[in-house]
């Protein structure tokens, strides 16, 4: 797999993707100046923006040049008095104006995070917008791997809270689909009893006789194995007449 990127501008500007273990590395450089700089996979975005830029009033003055210099010909072919080489004069001056306007007009594609903040921008058909795509593939599937890596490890010795946040926010950032969200959500789940998850809690099917049964039953166990039971009978009477 190509780890580096290349595109180039109608206006010799040149730039330079590189897929990074930590993120995307990104070199820009122009004929006066040069760029670099790193956006972490955290910061780089799912969302797509495109945009294609370029000066309106350059195109307007080429049609209309373009227009003046058709009717002049005709004109002339019909033999009214234009001119000398009016028409190309008008001509010339809209190509000129057209390649103003083919200069600066510019196709952009922006990955964002929501908001369009951390947007990263790219030339949509440079070198063509197949492949831009499959860099913007290859870019999101190197994410997803270093940031599961990162933040999915589903362990019990670790707070359950923060393992759902991430995995939460892995689903919002569109890193996981839900189904992968749903999945990962479940064998986390299975690490965890109800009391390890939300804290303490007694639900009809616990039993004490299991932990009683391990020590030697003596009078003071005896009397703790009362009161504690009572007490559990109290809390589900309580609970099932809510």
């Amino acid at each position: 797999m190509e780890n580096t990127f290349f595109q180039k501008d109608r206006h010799f500007n040149s730039k330079w993707f590189t897929l990074t273990e930590q993120g995307l590395q990104v070199k820009q450089k122009s004929l006066f100046s040069s760029d670099e700089y790193s956006v972490n996979y955290e910061d780089i975005g799912s969302k797509i923006i495109k945009s294609k830029a370029g000066k309106k009033g350059w195109l307007i003055a080429t049609a209309s040049l373009f227009s003046l210099s058709l009717v002049l010909s005709i004109l002339r072919i019909a033999g009214e008095d234009v001119g000398k080489g009016a028409e190309l004069f008008y001509l010339l001056i809209g190509s000129i104006c057209f390649l103003v306007y083919y200069i600066t007009y510019k196709s952009t594609f922006y990955l964002a995070q929501s908001g369009n903040t951390n947007a990263i921008e790219f030339l949509a058909d440079r070198p063509t917008e197949e492949k831009l795509e499959l860099f913007i593939g290859q870019l999101k599937s190197k994410q997803k791997e270093v940031l599961l890596e990162k933040y999915v490890i589903l362990n019990k010795n670790l707070a359950y809270e923060t393992q759902y946040q991430n995995l939460t926010w892995l689903k919002d950032a569109n890193i996981l689909t839900k189904d992968e969200f749903g999945d990962k959500l479940r064998q986390l789940d299975n690490l965890y009893s109800p009391i390890n998850r939300i804290g303490f809690g007694i639900n009809e099917n616990w039993k004490l006789e299991p932990i009683i049964n391990k020590y030697k039953p003596t009078a003071r166990l005896k009397s703790i194995k009362t009161l504690f039971s009572r007490a559990v009978g109290l809390y589900l009477k309580v609970k099932n007449s809510v």
